[in-house]
C-alpha cells in the first residue's frame, strides 16, 4: 500500500469521510457519510487521554490500561471509519498517512485507532492537517434536534441508468438516518434548478455525466462559471 490520505468534516452530527489511495490531500474523493455515536466518540477520546497520562505519571503502562486503549481504539476505528477505509488501513506498510481533520475533531485520538492487529500509528507515519478554508461560524448550520438536508440529483440529463440507481440507492440509506432530511429528482432538472438547490441545502449530491462544459443537465450544463457566480453569498 502507498501513501494514503483521509480527511474527516463534522457537519452538525453528520460525519463525511473523503479518502485519497495517492497519498495527496487534492485528490480525495467521498467515501462515506453517517452519523455516529459522537457521545461516545468523546467518551472514548477522553478515556483515551486519561488513561495516557496516567501511564506517563507512572512511568509504565500496565497491561489494563493497554486493553482499554486498544479496546476502545478498536470501537472508533469501526465508528469512525467507512468500510473502504478499514479495508486500506488493515494493510499497514510504514507509508505516510496523511489526516486533514475538522477543528472539532482534533481531540479524537486518531493514531491510537486500532485495525484489530496494531494501533495506526504502529505501521503508519502519521501526519495532521487542520481545516481552516472553511469559516468556523459555518460548520454547523444545524441546531441541536434540527435535521441535515441532503438533496439528490440523479442523471439529470436522462441518459444513465447507473446514476438513477446510485440515488436511489443513497436516499433509501439516508432515510434510515433520524438526523436526515434527505429529497432526490431523477431526471428533468436543469441549470436553474441545480443553482437553486446549491443555496437551499447543506448537501447536495450530483449523480450524472461530466464533460468539459461542466456537469451535463436537461437543457444545458452547470459549470465552472456558474459555480464563480454563487461564490460570496
Amino acid at each position: 500500500m502507498n501513501a494514503l490520505a483521509l480527511a474527516f468534516i463534522r457537519h452538525g452530527d453528520l460525519l463525511l469521510v473523503l479518502g485519497s489511495p495517492s497519498g495527496t490531500l487534492q485528490d480525495l474523493r467521498a467515501m462515506g457519510s453517517f452519523l455516529p455515536d459522537w457521545n461516545g466518540v468523546d467518551n472514548a477520546a477522553r478515556t483515551i487521554s486519561a488513561s495516557c497520562q496516567l501511564a506517563d505519571q507512572a512511568g509504565e503502562m500496565t497491561p489494563d490500561v493497554q486493553r482499554t486503549i486498544r479496546r476502545l481504539g478498536a470501537w472508533l476505528f469501526d465508528e469512525l471509519l467507512p468500510f473502504e477505509a478499514k479495508s486500506w488501513l488493515r494493510h499497514p506498510s510504514g507509508a505516510p498517512l496523511t489526516l486533514s481533520l475538522d477543528p472539532e475533531l482534533l481531540h479524537i485520538p486518531f493514531e491510537l485507532l486500532h485495525n484489530g492487529d496494531v494501533f495506526l500509528a504502529e505501521k503508519w507515519s502519521m501526519g495532521r492537517v487542520v481545516q481552516t478554508d472553511v469559516d468556523p461560524s459555518l460548520r454547523r448550520k444545524t441546531r441541536p434536534g434540527q435535521k441535515l438536508s441532503v438533496h439528490i440529483i440523479a442523471d439529470p440529463d436522462g441518459t444513465l441508468d447507473e446514476a438513477y440507481v446510485e440515488g436511489d440507492t443513497l436516499i433509501r440509506r439516508m432515510a434510515r438516518s433520524p438526523g436526515v432530511l434527505a429529497s432526490m429528482r431523477a431526471g428533468d432538472a436543469d441549470p436553474d434548478y441545480l443553482r437553486h438547490h446549491l443555496r437551499d441545502m447543506d448537501i447536495l449530491h450530483l449523480a450524472g455525466h461530466v464533460d468539459r462544459d461542466g456537469y451535463r443537465m436537461t437543457d444545458g450544463h452547470f459549470g465552472a462559471a456558474a459555480v464563480r457566480r454563487l461564490s460570496g453569498t
